[in-house]
């Protein structure tokens, strides 16, 4: 299967920064063990005003349990994004892409994280060593696509299988499981995310996968992969209307040209909450509670679509403004 669709690999790999106002680059991981009741989820993000710079995070979601390592450092190889203590090595463009974190991770509970945002204090032993083997295409967000420019110029998701192993102080864990990859560079500022936008990825173990997005009422977009190396576009997204509480089911619907995937979820209780400062800085947790100006919420689901179970996250955004 062609996984690159054509994309070169250079796309893969961090970008040379331009002097652009609010020029940057992300990159974002995801795993999601149902087996062991675990996720991890990282982030990076360069510094808007010394690109070289990297704001990296390892969120380690163990039940109801959050593990976070939040930090910034210069960049520690042109291979991927990141510093010491959390990063990415894109060992194959589009291929196979390692995260690793060593460090100490602060422990909160997710509810605690919805009414603010992690400080310094005592924190656990935290390692995570994991591969994602990408088994589907790169989806690539066509540019000019409404409502995205201003996020995410320049987006690519690719979804796989994840091994390796957390170790979460003296506890340690081998992982086999579902996950995916995200990379967007160019202007990005937060600040043009419209209450109610929202995110929701999928992976299936037999290489199905989607992604939905809404950035407003009227601006869709994502893709449909069926197994068979065709990424569809999508034109049409029904997100969720459900709250965020542990258990709560629902549906969402992602339609394309020619095929539609009606998928069902269930929350799970891993989830964390982050603030977003615009243009592109974030804090793990909520940094004035429930009235937090602009915020999210990664909240992992066990998802169903057409009686093939799968994993997935979903990333509901709000504004205050």
């Amino acid at each position: 299967m062609n996984l690159h669709s054509d994309i070169p690999p250079s796309e893969d790999l961090p970008h040379e920064p331009q002097s652009v106002a609010h020029w940057s680059e992300s990159y974002a991981f995801w795993a999601w063990d149902h087996q062991n009741d675990l996720t991890v989820y990282g982030h990076f993000q360069r510094h808007p005003d010394k690109p070289i710079i990297w704001r990296g995070y390892c969120t380690v979601m163990k039940g109801d349990q959050v593990y976070a390592l939040h930090s910034y450092g210069r960049q520690r190889s042109p291979s991927g994004p990141g510093f010491e203590a959390v990063y990415v090595v894109i060992e194959e463009p589009h291929y196979l892409w390692r995260f690793r974190t060593e460090g100490a991770g602060q422990q909160r509970s997710a509810a605690s994280l919805l009414k603010s945002a992690i400080t310094d204090g005592p924190a656990i032993p935290l390692k995570v060593d994991m591969q994602l083997n990408c088994r589907t295409p790169v989806w690539a967000l066509k540019h000019g696509t409404q409502d995205t420019e201003a996020i995410m110029p320049a987006h690519y998701e690719q979804t796989g299988r994840i091994t390796g192993t957390v170790e979460i102080g003296d506890e340690r864990f081998e992982i086999d499981c579902l996950g995916a990859n995200d990379h967007s560079y160019g202007p990005r500022n937060t600040q043009k995310l419209h209450n109610g936008s929202g995110f929701f990825n999928g992976a299936f173990p037999s290489g199905r996968s989607l992604t939905a997005i809404q950035m407003s009422p009227s601006a869709h977009t994502g893709y449909i992969h069926l197994g068979d190396g065709k990424i569809h576009a999508v034109t049409r997204v029904v997100m969720p209307k459900s709250g965020w509480e542990p258990g709560e089911t629902g549906m969402f619907l992602a339609q394309a040209n020619g095929c539609t995937a009606e998928v069902s979820y269930e929350i799970t209780k891993r989830r964390v909450a982050l603030s977003m400062v615009p243009p592109n800085y974030e804090h793990v947790g909520l940094v004035d509670g429930m009235e937090t100006r602009l915020a999210y919420c990664d909240i992992s689901c066990r998802i169903e679509w057409d009686g093939e179970a799968g994993s997935g996250s979903w990333e509901p955004c709000w504004s205050k403004v």
